[in-house]
């Protein structure tokens, strides 16, 4: 609910997160795990992003695009769509 901000449980699960060795492929299965609900499945992709991107822009890119072909959230599609363009424009995103 609360996302990731300083003193939420999403903030402790980021932390967590940051431990697992293959966080990016688990993060990557969540976001397009039609089983999850959709809010932790963009939180997935979101995180994704934030730590795929020292990897490979462009592989994140194609995640968002892939992404966005099966999940359409308005507000959330917005944030996608946006997340897309600046890491075109700019090679990076920071989410803090």
């Amino acid at each position: 609910e609360g996302g990731f901000t300083r003193g939420s449980i999403g903030q402790a699960v980021h932390a967590l997160i940051h431990l697992v060795r293959h966080r990016t492929e688990l993060l990557e299965s969540i976001a397009f795990d039609a089983t999850i609900a959709e809010d932790v499945r963009y939180a997935a992709i979101f995180l994704y992003v934030y730590y795929a991107q020292n990897q490979s822009v462009e592989r994140c890119i194609q995640t968002l695009e892939r992404f966005r072909l099966t999940h359409v959230d308005g507000f959330q599609d917005e944030v996608v769509v946006e997340l897309v363009r600046t890491l075109r424009e700019h090679g990076s995103a920071g989410f803090y």
